[in-house]
């Protein structure tokens, strides 16, 4: 299944534009796919693709209350 994209404008200085353009070359990759692997490691780095704490703490139970289930269902 295809990830839905959404289109957005933005601009940067020329030479940070050209190196991207340079690296996506080099790499054989998209701009967009290197912008969003930046994008992403960005939001990794300041907290915001995190899980949440409250899942966090229930899938913790459930791994303690539950660990030959869980064993069985990985098997």
């Amino acid at each position: 299944m295809a990830v839905q994209r959404e289109k957005f404008a933005t601009q940067m200085s020329p030479r940070v534009l050209s190196d991207l353009r340079e690296l996506a070359k080099a790499e054989d990759k998209q701009i967009q796919a290197l912008l969003e692997e930046a994008v992403s490691d960005l939001l990794d780095k300041r907290g915001f693709n995190k899980p949440d704490p409250d899942f966090m703490a229930a899938a913790e139970d459930i791994m303690t209350e539950f660990p030959e289930t869980l064993k069985y269902l990985a098997s």
